[in-house]
């Protein structure tokens, strides 16, 4: 038993929990607490590798629209912006414009 009630010199009942023989329970399981705890986080691994996300996430960002009304055309926006953040404006090497497309795709 883990508790034990005594009574003290004044008539009221404590309960104290002995430490000593909780390690010892501890001890007695311990094989059965390192294989219990395995099997289940073998099992948690298990089911997070096999299980297919149930989440996609695509977006598409068209900068100076809302909607699909132009508040803004593009240039003007990109030149507007660098010069309020102090940026050097930088043509993209590749395709010799000033479009940046960016792609993100969270999942598998």
């Amino acid at each position: 038993m883990i508790q034990q009630s005594h009574l003290s010199a004044n008539g009221i009942e404590e309960d104290e929990i002995d430490l000593r023989e909780l390690f010892k329970i501890l001890v007695r399981y311990k094989y059965f607490i390192v294989i219990f705890t395995l099997v289940v986080t073998f099992g948690a691994i298990v089911y997070v590798l096999l299980k297919t996300p149930i989440y996609e996430v695509k977006s598409n960002v068209q900068v100076g629209y809302i909607g699909e009304t132009l508040i803004v055309e593009p240039d003007t926006l990109v030149k507007t912006l660098n010069l309020v953040f102090n940026v050097e404006d930088k043509p993209s090497a590749k395709n010799g414009s000033n479009r940046t497309l960016m792609s993100v795709e969270f999942g598998q």
